[in-house]
């Protein structure tokens, strides 16, 4: 047990690592109590001391990207019939975490019920899409996916990304 004499003072050390509920919250509020006896028969508080520290304002975010896993055979465009692979990554690049995270590729129809994504994790999925004549005559195949989700405020927060392929032309010409 260490002892402090009358007018003496001594210094302590701490760090604190920040948290989401801290963020939300606006700051961090630090509360330190010193204890300890007198040997006297009139005890004293020894006091508390508080201090406040203000943190960032919460930056909720996500980052969407899609890209194309597949190679045409011809190595060039896609045929009629002939099926597209896609990598989806949604990473939750804020400081928050992201509720009711849902994830649609527009195209395909794939819908993926996410749930919770917590601040600096991502989910990867797959999905695929077969070469119609629609996408023929249109000269392209557009595939838009979409991550929507909520903020601990309750605010919404969403992102998308899209690939673009080349099928062949219906003309018969690379």
């Amino acid at each position: 047990s260490e002892s402090l004499a009358g007018g003496e003072s001594k210094e302590f050390t701490t760090t604190y690592t920040v948290t989401e509920a801290d963020i939300i919250a606006g700051g961090v509020k630090n509360v330190a109590t010193a204890d300890g006896e007198n040997k006297t028969d009139d005890p004293t508080d020894p006091g508390k001391g508080t201090k406040d520290d203000p943190t960032d304002d919460p930056k909720p975010s996500l980052k969407v990207e899609k890209t194309t896993t597949s190679t045409p055979a011809n190595g060039e465009t896609y045929a009629l019939g002939e099926t597209i692979s896609y990598s989806i990554l949604v990473y939750n690049n804020g400081d928050t975490d992201i509720t009711e995270l849902t994830v649609t590729d527009e195209m395909t129809g794939d819908t993926w019920e996410v749930g919770t994504l917590p601040a600096g994790l991502s989910k990867a999925f797959t999905t695929s899409h077969v070469v119609t004549e629609a996408d023929i005559l249109a000269g392209n195949v557009l595939n838009v996916v979409t991550a929507t989700g909520t903020d601990p405020n309750g605010d919404p927060v969403e992102e998308e990304d899209e690939e673009e392929d080349p099928p062949e032309d219906p003309n018969g010409h690379l």
